[in-house]
């Protein structure tokens, strides 16, 4: 009976026939990696050298992009901006504060909002209130003992929160029906001229809130003439309120009256 061949004796007896054939196959493989790889190498050099005009032209775009950034983009958000200030003649020998405070940032709220006026020689700090993102809303100080004179507001304090973190979407109201109407009526026994206000307002947000001031400034063409803030309480969404609103006013010419209903997006209490 033949014995059976040894496989490491045939490869070993396989591997000294072929030695001069593997020693070929190795050099040539070598010799081609190392074409390759110059190739390679070359190839990298070749783009390397003609991109360097897309490399400098996305450098000059970076470095404007750099340059064109402003305190918003950086995280830093830009300061409230308040208008001219305005005293008008309320009841009683006072006066009514008004001014309109613009918040240019879109991703940016403040609370605790305090403005301090210099009015004359008084400073009047007013209570602190509040301003939406990308928000322009009008402020009212009601019945101050001020003399009318030079007047400026500056903000002295906010905290600032980012939309993302706001309670609730942005709120929206609509002026179903206004009506202004100049008349008379009898105070303290006397024939005086008043403006009233008659309004519907509907509350087209989707919450309800505990409280919504409403801020009503008259106008007698582009002059401000009045002001004044209204309360409301326990405004349900989709329902409507009834408002009306009078001044005392020596003054003809009224022509419209601006409903501004206000509601902080940063107060969680104001919902019910």
């Amino acid at each position: 009976m033949a014995g059976t061949p040894d496989p490491l004796f045939s490869f070993e007896y396989w591997l000294v026939n072929h030695k001069a054939t593997l020693r070929t196959w190795w050099a040539v493989s070598l010799m081609a990696i190392m074409l390759l790889g110059m190739i390679w190498v070359v190839g990298f050099m070749a783009l390397f050298l003609t991109q360097e005009h897309q490399v400098n032209l996305r450098f000059q775009q970076t470095l404007s992009r750099l340059q064109g950034w402003t305190p918003t983009t950086l995280g830093v958000p830009q300061p409230l901006t308040v208008g001219s200030v305005l005293v008008l003649p309320a009841e009683n020998s006072r006066y009514d504060i008004l001014t309109t405070v613009t918040n240019p940032n879109a991703e940016w709220g403040a609370t605790e909002l305090q403005l301090t006026c210099t009015i004359g020689t008084a400073t009047v700090v007013f209570p602190k209130t509040f301003i939406n993102p990308g928000e322009a809303r009008p402020i009212v100080f009601s019945s101050q003992s001020v003399s009318p004179s030079a007047a400026e507001c500056l903000v002295s304090s906010q905290t600032w929160h980012r939309t993302v973190a706001a309670a609730i979407a942005e709120p929206k109201f609509t002026v179903q029906k206004k009506e202004v109407v100049s008349t008379t009526a009898v105070i303290g026994g006397k024939t005086v001229p008043v403006v009233r206000v008659d309004a519907t307002v509907q509350n087209d947000s989707g919450n309800n809130f505990q409280e919504v001031e409403v801020a009503l400034v008259v106008r007698a063409g582009e002059e401000v003439v009045a002001a004044d803030i209204l309360p409301l309480n326990r405004w349900a969404t989709r329902s409507v309120k009834t408002m009306t609103n009078t001044w005392t006013l020596e003054r003809s010419g009224i022509t419209s009256v601006d409903i501004v209903p206000l509601v902080s997006r940063f107060d969680r209490d104001i919902i019910y």
